[in-house]
């Protein structure tokens, strides 16, 4: 015996082997144990690392990373600088606003990377 789902009804039907229609009644789920895997950086998972916005290691000193990161907070963009000079990002948003953002010494960014419809500097 087989079992069909009605069309109409969305009822489960107990029909004759041969008589068509779906054999599949439930899958398993998946198994849980598994490693996620993140290709695109802005799903979820790790804040993303911006490298055109990151310090180089020869300016990534403690004072210049306290001060990005200060200037990062008063202007609200919500990236955030780590020990080593690397900035993450953790919405695209907010790499737009940190990209905007005017540096201390009154240069801008620019990233010739960028997306459609990315802020790219300039």
């Amino acid at each position: 015996m087989a079992f069909i789902r009605d069309l109409f009804t969305g009822e489960l039907k107990e029909v004759e082997h041969g008589a068509g229609g779906r054999q599949i009644l439930y899958r398993s789920p998946q198994p849980t144990n598994r490693v996620k895997r993140y290709a695109n950086p802005w799903d979820q998972g790790k804040d993303h690392v911006c490298r055109p916005l990151s310090l180089l290691p020869e300016l990534a000193t403690p004072e210049r990373i306290e001060a990005e990161n200060a200037a990062a907070r008063h202007h609200g963009t919500g990236a955030y600088y780590t020990p080593d000079g690397m900035c993450h990002l953790p919405t695209r948003g907010a790499r737009s606003r940190e990209m905007a953002r005017e540096r201390s010494d009154g240069s801008r960014r620019q990233d010739n990377d960028g997306c459609y419809g990315d802020y790219c500097g300039r």
